[in-house]
């Protein structure tokens, strides 16, 4: 059976636009509420072991008084699933069917920690369309502030990678009411079957081989990682110009995939009658597998080789959010307890394939005393364990808390 592929329109665009500045709650929000089972699920799914959102007697002891959510938690509702819904409601075709968003970047501001057993609610609107001419073949973002790529909207794409639309959406989660957390998410619609895998940027990627020694170094950074945990980080701990604590993820598998989607659910999170009765409504999205025939949904790209092949990649890959919460895992262990992560700005620079795995690093850029607290700036990178290429790149910034009987 011979695949086609949608491609982008000029209506598909312009219908998009028309939702500019429409706020409105997510759709299947993922959880109503965080409570002690949601926050598991959510630092498990990203291989955080941090007692502080999962162990209620140690939180208990910090000054918190209880279990918080790990900072990235909100990105629970950026992708919810887009089924089950009323059977007889009629889509209003506003979306990009059969085009795939692929996660390009995040820039969150936190404000407040969500505390165990808080409601929580998210409201989302689209603040901005960008369709661009300005990617190279295999990228997945410009860098460069999404307002000045907005200036760019009216661009059309003319080589052959492609036609690419940046979508920005305003996600705003809140707890018992008040804001907790506002991100703004990019992620480019990119249509398939234009690049060849062995055309692509990608074309000369290997599968990584890992020696007992890579092996071996992979296990101490694990064995080995850091946690400041209940030491309160001092003033004088934060060197500006060093490095961090790196943390290690991966190698990736389609486990790691399957654990993941359980605590980050996305897109097409479905099964059985509701995948049918979706696929049956809305047909652009349906990826049968060439051999079989089984209907499929586009998110199959990340782990079946295939269907990452339609997008001139050589195998499954990593989602994007995982990104965001590595380097919020590795700035939440080098803070400890009490500081928190205030802001996080993340460029997805590539993917990461499945059998990769990468180093996660941040380096102090500056500290700062101000009248409102003590913030640290920082540049973060996470590289391929082989190769040592960007994965993701990023920014951030802490605040210092120092309780009364810790470091001043």
């Amino acid at each position: 059976m011979t695949q086609t592929f949608a491609r982008i329109t000029d209506e598909m665009v312009e219908r998009a636009r028309r939702r500019i500045g429409i706020e409105k709650p997510v759709r299947n929000a993922t959880w109503e509420v965080a409570s002690k089972d949601a926050l598991r699920h959510f630092a498990w799914a990203n291989g955080d072991l941090n007692p502080l959102w999962t162990d209620a007697a140690y939180a208990a002891k910090t000054s918190w008084g209880g279990l918080i959510a790990p900072p990235c938690f909100p990105m629970v509702d950026h992708m919810t699933p887009i089924y089950p819904m009323p059977l007889e409601r009629k889509s209003k075709g506003e979306g990009f069917p059969g085009l795939m968003a692929m996660i390009s970047m995040h820039e969150f501001t936190f404000h407040d920690p969500i505390r165990v057993n808080e409601p929580v609610q998210t409201l989302e609107k689209t603040v901005g369309i960008v369709d661009t001419n300005g990617r190279a073949d295999g990228d997945l973002v410009v860098k460069a502030d999404w307002e000045q790529a907005l200036k760019a909207a009216d661009q059309r794409r003319s080589n052959d990678s492609g036609r690419m639309v940046d979508q920005v959406q305003d996600f705003s989660m809140y707890a018992s009411g008040k804001l907790a957390a506002t991100c703004l998410l990019h992620y480019a619609r990119v249509e398939r079957g234009v690049v060849k895998p062995e055309e692509g940027k990608f074309k000369n990627l290997d599968l990584p081989k890992y020696s007992a020694s890579d092996l071996q170094t992979i296990s101490d950074a694990y064995e080995n990682e850091y946690r400041r945990g209940d030491d309160p980080i001092g003033w004088d701990d934060v060197v500006e110009g060093k490095e961090i604590p790196a943390v290690m993820k991966g190698p990736l598998t389609s486990l790691d995939m399957t654990v993941y989607l359980s605590g980050v659910p996305m897109m097409f999170n479905m099964a059985d009658r509701i995948k049918h009765l979706f696929l049956h409504r809305f047909p652009a999205a349906n990826f049968p597998d060439p051999i079989t025939n089984v209907p499929d949904v586009p998110e199959r790209a990340h782990w079946d080789t295939w269907m990452a092949n339609t997008l001139g990649w050589p195998r499954g890959y990593d989602f994007g959010p995982q990104g965001s919460s590595a380097f919020s895992y590795m700035l939440t262990n080098w803070i400890g307890d009490d500081s928190l992560l205030r802001e996080l700005k993340v460029w997805r620079v590539r993917p990461l394939f499945m059998y990769e795995a990468m180093w996660v690093r941040g380096h102090v850029v500056k500290k700062t005393r101000t009248p409102s607290g003590a913030f640290v700036d920082l540049t973060l990178r996470a590289e391929t364990f082989h190769s040592q290429e960007a994965v993701y790149e990023g920014t951030a910034r802490v605040e210092l808390r120092f309780p009364a009987q810790g470091k001043s």
